[in-house]
């Protein structure tokens, strides 16, 4: 959707405006990729104008790798790869688009596959040490900030942008799989502390201070 590409040229504005720059990479969970391409389109539109230095090396987060397909055997257009059952429900795609292809190349950046399993260790380590709570579509930014890396392709003094697209209760199915009942309490503050202590060993010096 054209319309839409110009609206996603915001996410670019706003990292830039709060970064004051751009940064060196920008991870991004990419399906179709039109949020890959209008993201690129408004760093090129900021460095055209002199507000940034340059766009980021763009790089695509994939689950079946379509666009490292292409990448890999050096084509110029996007082709199916195998598919099969994924929790990535929204990026979860086997064939791309040739302008997320084309933002791979003019940014020199690259496209990586991340499976199911490093999705929800993502989730989970981002909900314990930053309170996000994201869709494990989300999360495959950070499996493939991970393995980007540690192979060398992002460097340990350079700015990187892994960009979460959507919060963890569009599938919160995904997670009740994975992790134990949420513990329920009564409607007082003693059963909520009981609650709190055993499931996750809370132990507060006083409950009813504060």
């Amino acid at each position: 959707n054209c319309f839409g590409i110009e609206g996603y040229k915001t996410i670019a504005f706003e990292i830039a405006d709060e970064l004051g720059r751009a940064p060196d990479h920008l991870v991004f969970p990419v399906g179709a990729g039109d949020a890959f391409f209008g993201t690129w389109k408004g760093f090129e539109e900021y460095a055209s104008l002199g507000l940034v230095d340059s766009a980021p090396k763009m790089h695509a987060a994939e689950i079946f790798g379509p666009l490292q397909n292409a990448l890999e055997r050096g084509l110029d257009y996007v082709e199916d790869t195998p598919s099969g059952p994924t929790i990535a429900i929204s990026v979860g795609l086997n064939m791309s688009t040739f302008q997320a292809l084309h933002v791979l190349r003019a940014s020199g950046g690259s496209a990586r596959t991340a499976h199911d399993d490093s999705l929800l260790q993502m989730q989970s380590m981002l909900a314990a040490d930053e309170g996000i709570y994201v869709e494990a579509s989300s999360a495959l930014s950070l499996a493939v900030v991970k393995s980007l890396a540690e192979t060398g392709t992002i460097g340990p003094d350079e700015v990187v942008v892994a960009f979460l697209t959507s919060s963890g209760l569009k599938d919160p199915d995904v997670t009740l799989n994975a992790l134990p009942p949420i513990p329920t309490c009564e409607a007082n503050l003693d059963s909520a502390v009981e609650a709190l202590r055993a499931a996750y060993s809370f132990s507060p010096t006083d409950t009813r201070s504060g």
